[in-house]
């Protein structure tokens, strides 16, 4: 909830949490520069403010429980400098350089048992580069390249052992061009061909390792099946209007099933299941149009747990937990709209 004049920020700008309650309040002057901020308890209480002197500060702002929670720069009313976003146990959440009100130079985002979530280059308030995403463990998920703060260039996609599960390219934050998707064993699974975020076909491997003619996908409908190289399916999905519509299966070269999701016009939503190659059961999740919503539920290749996680439209919130190779839980937070607002182990 915000007040503009003549396209600058006036007033006062009041942040919501998605349980409805008040999270952070901005003051703004008459120029449309910061002048105060203001941070709220789960309860939208206000805890703690800073007031700038003529728009200039260093500041920490506190949490309900007296801890830091921001420390940040501003000078003349604006974003600039040092920066760091601290967890309820101390730990960084945030850190990076902003250069008038722009983040600028490199980022990274911490989980708040200290490894690294993900990292990459701002350039004048738009990523740049290379950015990488890890899993809480530390095991690198994703690759992406960015141009003026777009996707543009080579995406990887990693499975947990660190192989290749999809190579897609992206232009102007569209995919474009080949994408490639193989199994865990390296086998191809797919190539689909794109124009400018439309997929306008798709082929495979015949028995010689050779790819089949395009099968062409026109006016966005299509049902997709595509094979291995051996004949076995590989993945079955179907589009209406552009967009995935209905279940969405990926299988292992084994004939297995690998992954099942379902998808309402685009939207991913109710359970999705992901299986290892013997049939068990690795993750398991639930949508709600697009945003993660409710438990999720990991589990290492022997059975035991290995992430427990609740959402709400997206966020974490809720008890998360986190356990190691046999199963033993090793961390535990609790989190209220994507911050640990409590440490259990």
């Amino acid at each position: 909830e915000s007040y503009y004049m003549d396209g600058d920020l006036r007033g006062y700008e009041y942040d919501y949490s998605v349980s409805g309650k008040l999270s952070t309040i901005t003051k703004y002057n008459n120029y449309g520069f910061t002048e105060g901020l203001f941070e709220c308890d789960t309860n939208g209480v206000v805890v703690d403010s800073v007031l700038f002197v003529n728009g200039t500060v260093h500041y920490i702002l506190k949490d309900a429980s007296g801890k830091a929670k921001i420390e940040g720069n501003y000078v003349n009313g604006m974003k600039h400098g040092f920066q760091q976003l601290f967890y309820h146990n101390g730990k960084v959440r945030i850190s990076g350089n902003y250069y008038s009100n722009y983040p600028d130079g490199e980022w990274i985002w911490y989980y708040p048992n200290g490894n690294i979530s993900s990292k990459g280059q701002y350039f004048q308030g738009e990523k740049t580069g290379v950015w990488e995403y890890y899993d809480y463990f530390g095991t690198l998920t994703n690759k992406s390249e960015y141009k003026f703060g777009k996707s543009e260039g080579k995406n990887l996609w990693y499975f947990r052992d660190g192989k290749i599960d999809a190579q897609i390219e992206y232009f102007e934050d569209n995919r474009h061009n080949k994408s490639f998707y193989y199994a865990n064993n390296g086998d191809l699974r797919v190539v689909r061909y794109y124009e400018f975020g439309k997929l306008i076909g798709y082929s495979y491997q015949d028995k010689n390792k050779k790819l089949v003619d395009t099968i062409h996908t026109p006016n966005g409908d299509a049902e997709i099946t595509a094979y291995y190289y051996t004949g076995v399916m590989s993945t079955q999905f179907e589009i209406k209007n552009g967009a995935y519509h209905g279940a969405y299966k990926i299988y292992y070269p084994s004939g297995k099933l690998q992954e099942e999701r379902m998808y309402d016009y685009g939207e991913e939503t109710g359970p999705t299941i992901e299986y290892f190659p013997d049939g068990k059961v690795m993750r398991i999740e639930n949508y709600n149009f697009g945003d993660l919503q409710g438990e999720l539920i990991e589990y290492n290749s022997n059975g035991s747990l290995r992430i427990k996680e609740h959402y709400s439209y997206g966020l974490k919130h809720g008890l998360c937990e986190y356990f190691d190779k046999t199963g033993k839980l090793i961390n535990a937070f609790l989190y209220y709209d994507n911050d640990v607002v409590s440490i259990i182990k």
